[in-house]
């Protein structure tokens, strides 16, 4: 287990509120029409595959909200939601700043 309570010389939160709204919206969507296929159609495999849709935008609703970036003088520790990695410092051999489009620039998680 990662002990996130390391002395961090370097912390950064990222969210995105615009990621946020689409993946709230596509949940409450497939649950809106999860909801009418269950009254109109009853249980089949329509209902079963916009249930995964559903859960699916559900969980990352939830779990990718926010991007935590932790640095300590051994390891950097990105966490995003449930999910935490820890990578050494001996391990990275360059970083630098990305050149990128302007469309491109918006995407990505981090």
């Amino acid at each position: 287990m990662v002990d996130m309570t390391d002395n961090p010389f370097y912390e950064e939160r990222i969210s995105s509120n615009r990621t946020e709204a689409l993946f709230s919206g596509f949940t409450i969507l497939f649950f809106v029409l999860l909801v009418w296929r269950l009254s109109t159609g009853g249980l089949d495999i329509l209902s079963a595959a916009l249930f995964f849709i559903f859960v699916f935008f559900l969980f990352y609703s939830v779990n990718y909200r926010k991007l935590i970036n932790r640095l300590t003088p051994e390891t950097f520790l990105p966490k995003s939601g449930s999910f935490t990695w820890a990578i050494p410092l001996v391990n990275i051999a360059e970083c630098r700043l990305d050149d990128l489009q302007m469309l491109m620039r918006n995407g990505g998680t981090g």
